[in-house]
């Protein structure tokens, strides 16, 4: 089977990664947690893309993919994670407290409805007051999905929200900036920490 999409490849269309993908496997079996780096256009999406789609494929884990080159604040970026997390992992009905009641979009959509509506609908239940409350709920709710499974998260893109916190819409660095960035990362570290034992 072949299937591309993005800027990524896998199945067929991925080839001459094995090393990569056996290092980064052995490291995901190992419970390691792991930070894959290059310049632009070097194949990481598609390596972690591949890997969480054999791994899924041999019953190893659950996979859940977070691409964070849209989103503009650590708000944006839990709503995203959450969306993710709750479509793959088959627990959308778990999202309904996440999303904003109020909100209203065209048409009476359904809460559950396209993925674009839900999005809206979660991002909008997720504030700069609750959001490293609500990106600990969907870490637990993941960490806990089922005991004797095994679930990666993949975050990609995440030097260009860090870059969008720091600068802001003006471009240059705020000490305000600073702050935004500094949190978010101390939430992952604190994240990562906290469900060591969990991939």
């Amino acid at each position: 089977m072949i299937k591309a999409g993005g800027n990524w490849v896998v199945g067929e269309r991925f080839f001459d990664r094995e090393a990569e993908l056996a290092a980064l496997a052995e490291r995901v079996r190992a419970g390691t947690h792991t930070l894959l780096t290059a310049q632009r256009r070097m194949g990481k999406t598609s390596l972690v893309r591949e890997l969480l789609e054999r791994l899924k494929a041999n019953g190893e884990v659950e996979g859940v993919f977070v691409d964070l080159e849209a989103c503009r604040t650590a708000e944006d970026a839990i709503a995203e994670i959450a969306l993710r997390a709750g479509v793959t992992g088959g627990w959308r009905d778990w999202l309904r407290p996440m999303a904003n009641r109020d909100v209203e979009l065209g048409g009476g959509l359904n809460l559950l409805g396209q993925d674009v509506n839900l999005r809206a609908k979660i991002r909008a239940g997720v504030d700069a007051g609750n959001w490293q409350h609500r990106g600990d709920q969907i870490l637990k709710k993941l960490a806990g999905k089922l005991e004797a499974e095994k679930v990666v998260l993949a975050i990609d893109e995440l030097p260009i929200l860090l870059n969008r916190l720091l600068k802001g819409n003006d471009q240059r660095v705020t000490p305000e900036g600073k702050q935004a960035a500094d949190e978010f990362l101390a939430w992952l570290r604190k994240a990562r920490s906290t469900k060591a034992g969990s991939s």
